[in-house]
């Protein structure tokens, strides 16, 4: 699955629009479609928390991210393929 999703930089910086791709049990952060990676994430090992109707939480122990997605129906699609 593939979208492009607001991920929380910090409090400075706010929410930031990212390319989000799950392939093989990974989490890619991508600047955008095709352009270079800014993260990754082994879904192996992360849990997920679900804060609100549009925001989640992964955290693999090394790395916590925040993403923030349009609609609680897309939240709920990337739930299903993360898990």
């Amino acid at each position: 699955m593939e979208d492009n999703l607001l991920l929380y930089i910090n409090f400075l910086k706010g929410w930031k629009e990212k390319y989000i791709l799950v392939y093989d049990e990974l989490l890619y952060i991508l600047s955008e479609k095709g352009g270079i990676q800014e993260g990754l994430i082994h879904l192996q090992i992360a849990t997920m928390k679900v804060h609100d109707t549009v925001t989640m939480e992964i955290d693999s122990g090394l790395t916590k991210i925040l993403l923030k997605f349009r609609t609680n129906k897309q939240l709920t699609q990337w739930i299903a393929i993360i898990k």
